[in-house]
């Protein structure tokens, strides 16, 4: 039996899954779907009037898009994607700590969580 490294043997196993697994290659194509058609559909429709707006702004008579410095935009999408995913993990943190608090509370009397079985909707004979 020869030793593996656990991680790179998680990992392996991960990407294995990934690509074999019917509903994570149907979940990949709808979403490089969805990625494509919000490509093509800024660049058919709404790149001319975007571009004519930054013109606008940009208080030049001709804007040239060789001279727009956007090297600032990976770092944006970064800092867009770090803030996302630390907040996801807070609300998860959060989650797993009270959830099984709320599903204690909420089970305990489940006959009175029925609004049909209320006083103001129950049926009087």
């Amino acid at each position: 039996m020869k030793n593996e490294n656990p991680f790179l043997h998680s990992i392996s196993h991960l990407f294995l899954s990934l690509f074999t697994h019917r509903t994570s290659l149907t979940a990949g194509g709808i979403i490089f779907s969805l990625i494509l058609f919000c490509h093509l559909f800024f660049h058919f429709f709404l790149f001319l009037p975007f571009s004519q707006l930054l013109t606008y702004f940009s208080n030049q008579p001709s804007f040239q898009w060789l001279t727009f410095d956007a090297g600032y935009g990976t770092i944006v999408w970064i800092c867009v994607l770090a803030m996302v995913l630390s907040t996801l993990t807070i609300v998860i943190t959060f989650a797993s700590q009270n959830m099984p608090k709320l599903i204690d509370l909420y089970m305990e009397e489940w006959e009175k969580r029925n609004p049909l079985a209320w006083p103001g909707f129950a049926k009087e004979e």
